[in-house]
């Protein structure tokens, strides 16, 4: 039996972070991990006690009484309990902790980048393995970040990325949703019409995102389209899935309102986020076109 990571295992790598990063090809991390016990997630008893061994970034043995490999470093942790590492499919990781807004006019993309490595590591720390980042409010920022901690330069989860938002005029998101007279030219994530659409899907592959965040409905933290609103046709969304499937990417939906969260899933899109307003039209619509529900608290 072979897992990724684990929960208690996941602190332990951040906390040799420096010298497993010192180390070459040749002499992997080599760690033993014991504990009171381990559930596994599948529904089996716990094991207990329990001893995981992690070579390099990969758990290579988990039981009960595993002998210890030469050379490996050795961390009990007592009567704590182990779990496979958590998955957390919506997160902001480069937020500086204020509203969108104000970040857009207040702070810059370094800022983000420096809480986006804070964040990552808090992230790690609390057992979450994997998370898919729904979208920086500077753009790309979340790329820099994932690069960061692939190359060992900052600890953090493994992460899947959007790189920036598909938004429509006057809808969620929209960065131009100030006065006419205040503009902020680096932030260009606006699409509007299958052409620009088209174009956005592109480039934001091109800059390297693993999938595509398009917001087919208005925002609870936005000006402009009411949250509940639809504000991309069927049209436009369906031309979002069918270029970044050209890419093998897909398309994750910001979706409040039951008419967006109905088109979404038409359209083709992976996943339904947040999701406040679905009836249960929309569950089938999901069961029937194979998509997901990530629900979360606003």
């Amino acid at each position: 039996m072979k897992h990724l990571i684990v929960v208690s295992v996941a602190a332990c790598a951040a906390a040799t972070f420096v010298s497993a990063a010192a180390q070459t090809p040749a002499s992997p991390l080599l760690l033993v991990v014991r504990a009171a016990r381990l559930i596994d997630g599948t529904g089996r008893p716990p094991i207990a006690p329990a001893v995981v061994v992690v070579r390099g970034d990969r758990i290579e043995a988990v039981g009960s009484d595993l002998p210890v490999p030469a050379g490996a470093r050795v961390v009990d942790l007592g009567g704590a309990t182990l779990l496979p590492g958590l998955i957390d499919l919506h997160t902001h990781l480069t937020s500086t902790g204020v509203h969108w807004e104000e970040e857009l006019l207040k702070t810059t993309p370094g800022q983000a980048a420096l809480h986006g490595a804070a964040n990552a590591r808090t992230t790690l720390l609390a057992g979450f393995t994997t998370c898919r980042d729904m979208g920086p409010t500077w753009p790309f920022t979340d790329i820099d970040l994932r690069k960061a901690i692939d190359e060992g330069v900052v600890p953090g989860p493994r992460l899947m990325v959007s790189g920036n938002y598909v938004s429509a005029t006057g809808g969620a998101g929209d960065a131009r949703q100030f006065s006419i007279f205040v503009d902020v030219p680096i932030v260009r994530n606006l699409a509007d019409g299958p052409d620009e659409i088209r174009k956005a899907v592109r480039t934001n592959l091109k800059q390297g995102a693993d999938f595509i965040k398009i917001l087919a409905t208005g925002a609870v933290l936005s000006k402009g389209v009411p949250p509940g609103a639809q504000q991309y046709t069927e049209e436009e969304l369906r031309v979002a899935v069918e270029e970044a499937q050209r890419w093998g990417r897909y398309v994750a939906a910001h979706a409040h309102g039951t008419d967006g969260i109905k088109a979404a899933i038409r359209a083709g899109v992976r996943t339904v986020d947040h999701g406040s307003m679905m009836d249960d039209q929309a569950v089938e619509l999901l069961r029937a076109h194979h998509a997901y529900f990530v629900p979360t608290l606003y």
